[in-house]
């Protein structure tokens, strides 16, 4: 069993979603976990949606 956990990405609390730099490590991470054959094996994932103001 491995566990993987992963900080999300660099946020821009004013909008609510990710910086410029924080989609780049969002798609940099994503082709990581493709060319290392984690797609489709993940049994569950957990994320914390807590708004902060």
């Amino acid at each position: 069993m491995k566990i993987l956990i992963v900080r999300h990405a660099d946020p821009d609390y004013s909008i609510d979603g990710p910086t410029e730099k924080g989609k780049k490590e969002a798609e940099l991470l994503s082709e990581r976990l493709y060319r290392e054959d984690y797609a489709g094996r993940f049994c569950e994932c957990f994320t914390d949606n807590t708004r902060h103001d």
